[in-house]
Order: C-alpha cells, then sequence, then structure tokens
C-alpha cells in the first residue's frame, strides 16, 4: 500500500507558476522525502475540490520539481 499525506493552503491570490513550483519543493522537502514522487494539486478559493484542479506540481527523486498550469 502506498504511503498517503495531504496538506491544504489557502492562497487568496492568483499564484504565479514559479510561486506554485516554489510550494511544491516546500512540501516535498517536508513531507515527500520518504516517497519517490509527490504530487500537489493546487486549487484557488472557491474552486470545487470535487472539479479539475487549478495546478499540478510535483517532484521527483532525482528529477526536481515541477508545475503543469494546462
Amino acid at each position: 500500500m502506498h504511503r498517503r499525506n495531504v496538506e491544504v493552503r489557502v492562497l487568496s491570490y492568483s499564484p504565479s507558476e514559479d510561486s506554485l513550483k516554489k510550494l511544491a519543493e516546500s512540501i516535498w522537502l517536508q513531507h515527500g522525502q520518504d516517497v519517490e514522487e509527490l504530487t500537489t494539486v493546487f486549487y484557488l478559493p472557491g474552486m470545487n475540490p470535487k472539479s479539475t484542479g487549478f495546478a499540478l506540481g510535483g517532484c521527483m527523486k532525482g528529477k526536481g520539481c515541477y508545475v503543469t498550469l494546462d
């Protein structure tokens, strides 16, 4: 079974791709060191979390972090 971890942070602005990448990296450094890949789903205030997210981000061991806004 894969270990899952969720952290919620509310951002009250429309963040840049760079700031989302830095946030994904900070979550990776705090919580993702014992997994091969950590995926982060970003939602903005007012978005339906049962729908699609604003952006996807993540970090992989040895490959660094990324953010996808498409």
